[in-house]
């Protein structure tokens, strides 16, 4: 499940970011270039996805 959020994570950012695990079920994303709120805003969203993420299924609620 913690790889598949990676991947998850990973594919929200831009190329240029790094998407860590830093321990645990924690996730480190680094944003070269953006300024506080756009990280902020980034992790809302990010963290809006968790509630749809389950251990048999990825549901990417992001997607319209």
């Amino acid at each position: 499940v913690l790889r598949r959020i990676g991947h998850l994570v990973q594919a929200k950012v831009r190329t240029n970011d790094t998407v860590a695990r830093i321990g645990g079920e924690e996730f480190a994303v680094l944003l070269p270039e953006v300024a506080r709120e756009g990280g902020i805003t980034l992790a809302e969203k990010l963290r809006a996805m968790m509630p749809w993420i389950t251990a048999n299924k990825i549901i990417d609620k992001t997607k319209n």
